[in-house]
């Protein structure tokens, strides 16, 4: 068992970077393990991740978009399932919805009498800035 751990240990010595396999997310106390990390670390223990399913949902005319899918973690060698995660995210979700930028970045096809406008506080004082719905379009300006 300890060769096992000192093996580990050696591993994030040699073979992990800070700040770009593990680090400290600003907000939190302790390390976070990020994902080439945890790809190197399924290398080193000869784990591949399957994806088991994959559901699309998407409309070209709103620009709705939502993926649902399901990934087994299995073990290469042996064909072991290790873990199973189930995963969903959907352009109506807020973080992928609004995008708050300043107003000279605002798309000049965009009705700025439609957008919402607020005004924060940033390192050089009061911005203004401008929300609109994420959407793709075409150069000619309409819904992709």
């Amino acid at each position: 068992m300890k060769q096992k751990y000192d093996a580990v240990q050696e591993f994030f010595k040699e073979v992990m970077v800070k700040d770009e396999d593990f680090g400290v997310i600003p907000g939190t106390q302790k390390p976070s393990l990020y994902k080439p990390g945890a790809e190197k670390l399924c290398e080193l223990y000869g784990f591949a991740a399957i994806v088991k399913s994959k559901e699309e949902e998407r409309s070209f005319d709103t620009g709705f978009y939502r993926v649902n899918f399901t990934l087994q973690m299995i073990h290469r060698a042996s064909g072991t399932i290790i873990g199973e995660g189930v995963g969903e995210c959907s352009t109506n979700e807020s973080k992928y919805m609004y995008r708050w930028v300043s107003e000279s970045k605002v798309p000049r096809h965009l009705d700025k009498e439609d957008l919402l406008f607020e005004e924060k506080n940033g390192s050089n004082g009061p911005t203004d800035l401008t929300a609109f719905r994420t959407k793709i379009y075409l150069a000619s300006g309409t819904p992709y």
